[in-house]
């Protein structure tokens, strides 16, 4: 019976993951270029047939993750000639205290110096330095190719990785690459979409509907296991009780 309450106990860690991620993809479902995420679950392969000493197979816990789904979201036009967005494979590339980092998320904005930054302040780079807008007129061709009042001031850094893309998030759509992982190389499958931000691959209804699941899946082991606990209540005080 002991057995039954751990078994259901560490089936519904997975649910409250599950729905911290669904919350949090809700919450983000707004937040230009944020990539959805989603939990995977699974058994240590038998607890790898060794498992520690003394621990039966049934004692060994599950294994929980998160992955993120860089699916395409849905290109939506603003009028804002600093928004930015990526049709395809890459990554806008900023610079932070912590060292460069990619973003799929384009909602530029000029500092009083006529840098270009990110929501966070962070410098939107062009081959390793900064992006500044001296000027009236800030194009941006597919290619990544900018221009201020018709002079050319760059090229936007736009990278790439091997998929599955080794980078851990550090914010909402803000990602950092996973130590010892493969650099990035130069992005030649996407294009600059200029007046335009890439919404948020999170479909609403779809959450909901993996909340709802969750909540119910653990509202069920909540019951399981208040089932198992008062029968073995039961089982305890009835043991070695003489009937007259």
């Amino acid at each position: 019976m002991l057995k039954g309450i751990y078994e259901t106990a560490s089936g519904m860690l997975p649910q409250m993951q599950r729905l911290d991620t669904v919350s949090n993809n809700l919450a983000n479902a707004n937040t230009a270029g944020f990539k959805r995420e989603l939990v995977f679950s699974r058994e240590f392969a038998k607890a790898q047939q060794v498992g520690t000493v003394g621990q039966a197979d049934w004692e060994q816990p599950g294994e929980t993750g998160l992955i993120t789904d860089f699916s395409q979201g849905s290109i939506e036009q603003t009028g804002n000639s600093f928004d930015l967005a990526l049709d395809g494979d890459g990554f806008f590339v900023v610079a932070t205290p912590d060292g460069e980092m990619y973003t799929r998320n384009g909602n530029f904005t000029l500092m009083p110096d006529g840098t270009l930054v990110t929501s966070d302040g962070y410098p939107v780079q062009s081959n390793g330095r900064d992006i500044t807008v001296d000027g009236d007129e800030f194009v941006v061709n597919r290619t990544g190719e900018m221009t201020v009042d018709g002079r050319p001031v760059g090229q936007l850094q736009l990278v790439t990785f091997d998929a599955p893309y080794p980078l851990a998030r550090t914010a909402p759509g803000l990602y950092a690459p996973l130590p010892n992982a493969p650099g990035p190389a130069t992005a030649e499958n996407v294009a600059v979409h200029q007046g335009a931000l890439e919404r948020a691959n999170v479909d609403v209804i779809t959450e909901m509907v993996r909340m709802i699941e969750s909540f119910r899946n653990f509202e069920t082991g909540q019951r399981m296991i208040q089932i198992q606990d008062e029968s073995l209540g039961k089982a305890i005080n009835q043991l070695g009780s003489v009937r007259r």
